[in-house]
């Protein structure tokens, strides 16, 4: 069926090419997305083969702010008090695509954890990406409250274990997936940040765009205060991986630099809140070295008293895709470190 759709794909975009300026631009703008990349040419991921994202329920949230649909995946020995760990993708990808790709409904599998994927709509973003720069989702609102009260629904009606509960995201869903540790302490206990931004990182997508490549203007003490202000008072700290590939020529690694310290800074005021020294925060550094031409990683690890709290991966000669993701979805990179192991040993287990 791929090679059907891809060589349909192909006489669509010739015709389209030959009949108008429109055409080529059409074609211009696929060669300028790599999802579009696995309709057309066999080199890159296919768009059309999922894989094995292993059996999903579809479901759809309602409240104040708008609704979204979501893909829901639910081991088949579910124990007492199973984790949850809440998706999100990037922009024009799907909860199949990011289940496909990320293998974690097999990881759910094995290790006793719900997975949660929220879905945008091209209604409201005509690239499918979640809106993190709309300040409306800086706050307890928007975006983050449809995907945070979806989150509340799961955890009652499934049992979930409420202290076992995280988020995860690469791109424009890691973006929006730092507003929610920051505006939702209260439901999240952490996630893995792939690619992404910190939190109120733009203000309209034009600076969002510049955010993207530059990294952000704003001070970062300041955006951790109101980091801390936007969720209810708690002493908990957020654990969190933030992960991005070196060479990534989509979001500018200063972001990664970024949202780590971001983070560090907020589990700083927590941290102190609860007691806490600012000497007894320390940082070390390690590396994650592969063989068979697979990308290796230098860590940083921060620790608050003798706990790692936050964890930054930076996976040298990687571009713009999920770590150790698998090629029969978009935007993964199979040779990078496996990201999503990492997230369960780090948050799951």
């Amino acid at each position: 069926m791929e090679r059907v759709m891809r060589k349909l794909l192909e006489e669509v975009v010739v015709k389209l090419m030959k009949q108008s300026f429109l055409g080529v631009m059409f074609f211009l703008l696929l060669l300028s997305h790599p999802v579009a990349h696995g309709f057309i040419f066999p080199g890159f991921p296919g768009f059309w083969n999922f894989g094995d994202s292993t059996t999903m329920i579809d479901g759809k949230y309602q409240n104040s702010f708008g609704s979204r649909g979501y893909k829901l995946f639910v081991p088949s020995q579910l124990s007492k008090n199973p984790g949850l760990l809440v998706v999100l993708h990037g922009c024009f990808l799907t909860g199949d695509q990011m289940a496909s790709g990320t293998g974690l409904n097999l990881l759910g599998e094995a290790n006793n954890f719900l997975v949660l994927y929220p879905e945008q709509t091209y209604g409201d973003n005509p690239w499918k990406c979640w809106n993190w720069f709309k300040p409306e989702n800086h706050q307890r609102s928007g975006e983050l409250s449809i995907i945070a009260e979806m989150t509340r629904e799961i955890v009652k009606v499934r049992g979930v274990d409420s202290g076992k509960v995280f988020v995860t995201g690469i791109s424009s869903g890691a973006a929006t997936a730092s507003n929610i540790l920051a505006c939702y302490s209260d439901v999240f206990a952490g996630g893995l940040l792939h690619s992404g931004l910190e939190y109120r990182a733009a203000q309209t997508e034009e600076e969002g765009h510049t955010a993207m490549k530059n990294g952000s203007t704003q001070d970062l003490d300041e955006s951790a205060e109101r980091a801390v202000q936007c969720s209810p008072p708690t002493s908990k700290l957020l654990r969190v991986i933030v992960i991005q590939g070196t060479k990534d020529p989509y979001v500018g690694t200063i972001n990664a630099d970024r949202t780590n310290e971001q983070m560090i800074k907020i589990n700083g005021i927590l941290w102190i809140k609860s007691g806490g020294l600012p000497t007894q925060v320390t940082t070390r550094s390690s590396r994650i070295e592969q063989n068979d031409r697979k990308f290796n990683a230098a860590v940083t690890e921060t620790l608050f008293g003798k706990s790692v709290i936050v964890k930054k991966i930076m996976v040298e000669g990687m571009g713009h895709g999920w770590s150790g993701g698998n090629s029969t979805a978009p935007y993964m990179e199979p040779r990078g470190v496996n990201a999503s192991q990492l997230l369960v040993d780090f948050l799951l287990l």
